[in-house]
């Protein structure tokens, strides 16, 4: 009997980990608590597990390397597809082999894609969670608001 794990689709990477701006002092006092909290294996005040503390300037750079790399995940994945949905060069057993046959070109990409994916989402996690702690509202802020407008519209 096979005993696969469920496939890791990015989305809880940083579940329970807090990201505290460090130039103010009740910032720091939580990003402390919650590592001290972690170290000490019961968990930090209000449920997080462990932080990371740092300056505004360090985290808005950090902020900004995050939206450039998700951006590069985001090229690469259209690059991707092109690879998953490969035709065959030519019209002979070899080329259809190579390209839909197990472990040809378009399974390869399909990987790949699905390994872009979840670092497409871990980035995204990364980029909430980062603006959060600027006080930058984030798009998926953006549309939650919008969609409780429309739900309230419909039952007012």
């Amino acid at each position: 009997m096979s005993t696969m794990k469920p496939i890791d689709d990015g989305t809880s990477f940083l579940d329970g980990i807090g990201f505290f701006v460090s130039d103010s002092a009740q910032s720091i006092g939580k990003a402390a608590g919650s590592v001290a909290g972690a170290a000490g294996g019961g968990g930090a005040p209000g449920g997080g597990d462990g932080g990371f503390a740092m300056s505004r300037d360090e985290m808005t750079a950090m902020l900004t390397k995050a939206k450039t790399t998700r951006d590069l995940i985001q090229r690469q994945q259209q690059d991707a597809w092109a690879i998953a949905q490969s035709q065959p060069p030519g019209n002979d057993q070899a080329s259809t082999q190579f390209t839909t046959g197990p472990g040809g070109a378009n399974q390869v990409g399909e990987f790949y894609l699905g390994h872009l994916q979840v670092q497409y989402n871990r980035y995204t996690q990364l980029i909430e969670k980062l603006s959060s702690a600027l006080g930058i509202v984030t798009e998926s802020d953006h549309q939650a608001a919008n969609d409780a407008q429309k739900a309230g519209g419909k039952y007012s």
